[in-house]
């Protein structure tokens, strides 16, 4: 094997500064839009995280990956909701969700299927509260139809 010689490097130090503080490296450049911090952050049905930035720009970040296994059974229990490969379940197959056979995501979709217990059981009581006055009205109507029978006789 030969040694092999570089004939010329180009160093660019655009965007270099030399300040009488601490070392730092940064860019001074921007791209036209207003420096902006992370707001929010957005999932969409392919598994894509974006993220919704101050400015009104919206980035994809990141893309959650999704698993399948041969055997869901198999699947091995480790506690608080979490399961593990194991020799019964088989390989996983990962992939894109929507890919594949693979299902898709849907945000927001496990919190809104959270009831608030308390409105329910008033919307409950209140129902049965409503049934006994009906019931009561049922009987007093009775009671008053049987002594209208009785004054005729």
């Amino acid at each position: 094997a030969s040694a092999q010689t570089i004939a010329a490097a180009d160093v660019n130090f655009t965007g270099s500064t030399q300040f009488a503080a601490p070392s730092q490296v940064s860019v001074l450049s921007q791209n036209g839009s207003p420096s902006g911090s992370l707001s929010g952050v957005r999932i969409n049905e392919r598994g894509v995280i974006y993220g919704e930035f101050s400015s009104g720009a919206l980035l994809p970040l990141a893309q959650i990956a999704l698993a399948n296994f041969p055997n869901e059974e198999g699947l091995e229990p480790l506690g608080d909701s979490l399961f593990g490969l194991s020799g019964a379940s088989g390989e996983a197959q990962i992939g894109a969700p929507g890919a594949g056979g693979l299902g898709r995501l849907y945000s927001g979709g496990l919190e809104m299927s959270t009831v608030d217990l308390a409105r329910e059981f008033v919307g409950m009581i209140s129902i049965q509260r409503a049934f006994q006055v009906n019931s009561r009205v049922v009987t007093v109507a009775d009671q008053m139809y049987d002594e209208a029978v009785n004054l005729k006789t």
